[in-house]
């Protein structure tokens, strides 16, 4: 018997984040893989999607191509998209939505690009069953992705549907949070595997310390979307999807956790926010494996002689003083200096003025993206005299 013909993928990720996404897809099994602007290329069967949007901690979203090509206008990508089978990935009775991105000359409006797909896909169905399917923009089963460029048009299905860092454990959440991917992928390049104790001194609604245990816990972090009530996942409504071998995926997420092995802090000096984020680690399950506590960044001192110190500081997103936030960074480096030598920490910084007040010479700069703001994520290894040669 002939074995498929593998799919073409891309699993889409904030910008900066790209490394990361090809070693977790590597530490899935996939081996044909490269990284591309903003996500990961990559070819798998239909289990491996699977595994992907289950697994995947950085990821954005898993998208499946079904055709790309070079279209010079409407007419070019509406007979592109009514020849394609859709009667095959998906019934006329799942709702649908279109997300189109970008343009093209002769394309340079998204909506009437979605507009136009949306009635080829129609006027497919129509012709081959006699129904149409119906329209959905707010929770579509099944949601397919146009992406122009230039002159060309790349067609995808996407198995995630709602984006990936909607994991269904935040129910509150204070001012400008982190997305729960870009959290993850700060855990990821802080090298944080659950071994070395782990800190947030300023946690907000603690999404950084819920990603870090979730991490630590081998806790796949698609599994709370299979709760009622969650965004699920797409792949569950496209003719491809087995039941069957889906759970045995789930049921091998499942096996894989554990109890954290380190110890896991976060504290922030807002007592609400202490509130909101145990009832945020309550819903992902990771509660019991948090030790938070209401504290001032100036009296948090290191439990151990080395711990993994990750944090998103104030930086006026929040709506605070410029002056009050320019002292709480210098506080931070002085925390810092003063009492976690032979740590590493990690801060994410939107700009050079508040890492000069903070006071410290970073190892390293990540770039990073949180939502529009340019960031850089500082790798600082903090060392009592001079730093020890390498």
């Amino acid at each position: 018997m002939t074995e498929p013909k593998p799919l073409r993928a891309h699993a889409s990720c904030d910008a900066g984040l790209e490394a990361v996404v090809l070693a977790e897809l590597h530490a899935l099994g996939v081996t044909d893989a490269r990284t591309a602007a903003r996500g990961v290329d990559f070819r798998a069967d239909w289990r491996t999607i699977w595994r992907c949007n289950l697994r995947c901690r950085v990821a954005n979203r898993v998208l499946v191509s079904v055709a790309s090509a070079t279209v010079e206008g409407r007419d070019p990508l509406y007979d592109l998209i009514v020849s394609l089978p859709w009667e095959e990935w998906f019934p006329v009775t799942r709702t649908l939505a279109i997300a189109a991105h970008g343009v093209t000359p002769a394309l340079t409006n998204t909506v009437f690009t979605a507009q136009l797909c949306k009635d080829a896909v129609c006027d497919r169905f129509r012709r081959v069953t006699g129904r149409r399917p119906s329209v959905d923009l707010e929770r579509p089963d099944v949601v397919i992705d146009v992406r122009l460029r230039g002159r060309d048009v790349m067609v995808s299905l996407d198995t995630s549907g709602a984006r990936l860092h909607l994991r269904g454990y935040r129910a509150q959440a204070r001012e400008a949070p982190l997305r729960e991917t870009l959290a993850a992928g700060l855990v990821a390049l802080a090298g944080v595997d659950g071994a070395t104790p782990f800190l947030d001194p300023m946690c907000g609604s603690g999404t950084i310390a819920i990603e870090a245990a979730l991490r630590a816990r081998r806790i796949a972090p698609g599994l709370q979307r299979l709760a009622p009530g969650t965004p699920g996942f797409s792949l569950t409504r496209l003719s491809s999807f087995d039941r069957r071998a889906f759970d045995d995926e789930v049921a091998a997420c499942r096996a894989e956790e554990r109890p954290a092995p380190a110890r896991i802090r976060a504290s922030d000096r807002d007592p609400r926010a202490i509130r909101v984020a145990r009832d945020n680690a309550r819903l992902a399950g990771v509660l019991t494996s948090i030790d938070f506590s209401v504290a001032d960044v100036a009296t948090v001192t290191s439990d151990a002689d080395r711990v993994i110190l990750i944090t998103n500081p104030p930086y006026g997103v929040r709506l605070e003083a410029e002056d009050a936030v320019e002292r709480t960074w210098s506080t931070l480096g002085d925390t810092l200096k003063q009492r976690f030598s032979g740590s590493s920490a990690f801060v994410l910084c939107p700009d050079r003025a508040l890492e000069r007040a903070l006071g410290l010479s970073p190892t390293r700069r990540f770039p990073l993206y949180n939502g529009p703001i340019e960031v850089r994520l500082l790798q600082l290894d903090l060392w009592t005299g001079h730093r020890p040669s390498p």
